[in-house]
């Protein structure tokens, strides 16, 4: 408590726990990767890329009413892989998941299934005849 100003306001307080925030997330998943976050926490710090200069605790907190709970939105897996993948800026991403390819082609990312995969490397003759319909059968 101040003498001169009294107390600091509601606003004020909420200001002083949001200052910070977004380093504080990235130092604990620095450190521990998503284990201990809270479903809010770790599609807020996802989000973060997508959306770097905007508050997304919100957001975070209307997509996991819509789908229930972190998994429903994006596998912890996933979303662990898409983290190294922005960190590294990766042109791409790879994932069957067809929740996480809608989630990272809102990143602006490009994304890709392993059929494609399978498909475009066949196309441009990486693949013999044999290898592409082994690969196939492994789908």
């Amino acid at each position: 408590m101040d003498a001169k100003n009294g107390p600091p306001s509601l606003q004020e307080r909420e200001q002083k726990d949001y200052e910070g925030h977004r380093q504080r997330l990235k130092k604990r998943f620095a450190e521990t990767g998503f284990q201990g976050f809270q479903d809010y926490e770790a599609l807020e710090f996802l989000l973060y890329f997508a959306l770097p200069r905007r508050d997304t605790k919100h957001i975070a907190r209307n997509l996991l009413r819509r789908f229930n709970n972190f998994i429903g939105v994006i596998h912890t897996g996933e979303a662990e892989a898409l983290v190294l993948a922005r960190r590294k800026k990766a042109d791409w991403f790879l994932t069957d998941d067809s929740t996480t390819r809608l989630f990272v082609s809102l990143l602006e990312m490009e994304v890709h299934g392993s059929l494609g995969v399978v498909l475009w490397n066949a196309a441009h003759r990486h693949l013999s005849r044999a290898e592409t319909e082994r690969a196939l059968i492994f789908l």
